[in-house]
């Protein structure tokens, strides 16, 4: 006979179950009894390393994994497809990033070991270094009235631009707020 109870444990510390067994003849005689203690550690803190990100143009970042209330965590840099970023304190649930760069595509994972007979569990997250785009110059100018401003707005990259507008006088009208893009380099 085997005695098959699913046994949980939903702290973060290890407890046990004391299982006390009395035998028993067919006819009611009892005989030896035997303790068992069973020691049942909590889950693992299920490891997530946060939502992948695009950042703008920086060095640094600060990650965003969850703490391990079981378990001890770990990050660990799984790609970088440009440089050698450093993370200040690999133990560090939300650990500073240094070292990334512009156009970067940067994977880490984080690892929440085990500290009992429980499984492990990892996570990992994507932060992609986007850079920041640049406005070609554009020069003042004089229209005549009715006339179209006619700014052309160009950039380094795909941009989305947005602008206010203010007029020197009521008498000034027709401009507006707006927005707008672009999604081929020009420039």
């Amino acid at each position: 006979f085997t005695i098959n109870e699913a046994l949980l444990n939903s702290s973060f510390l290890p407890g046990t179950v004391t299982y006390t067994i009395k035998s028993y003849s067919a006819d009611d005689c009892e005989g030896t009894t035997t303790t068992v203690i069973i020691t049942v550690d909590p889950a693992v803190t299920v490891a997530y390393a946060g939502p992948n990100e695009h950042i703008c143009d920086t060095e640094t970042y600060q990650l965003k994994g969850n703490k391990a209330n079981v378990g001890t965590g770990k990050w660990e840099l799984v790609s970088a497809s440009l440089g050698s970023p450093q993370i200040t304190d690999d133990t560090n649930f939300q650990s500073t990033v240094t070292g990334l760069q512009t156009n970067g595509v940067y994977i880490f994972k984080w690892v929440i070991s085990p500290t009992g007979t429980c499984p492990g569990t990892e996570s990992q997250v994507t932060i992609s270094v986007t850079p920041k785009p640049v406005v070609d110059p554009i020069a003042d100018k004089t229209i005549c009235h009715s006339n179209s401003a006619g700014i052309v707005l160009t950039s380094d990259i795909p941009t989305r631009f947005t602008w206010t507008s203010h007029a020197s006088s009521t008498d000034i009208t027709g401009n507006t707020n707006g927005t707008g893009s672009t999604s081929v380099i020009a420039g």
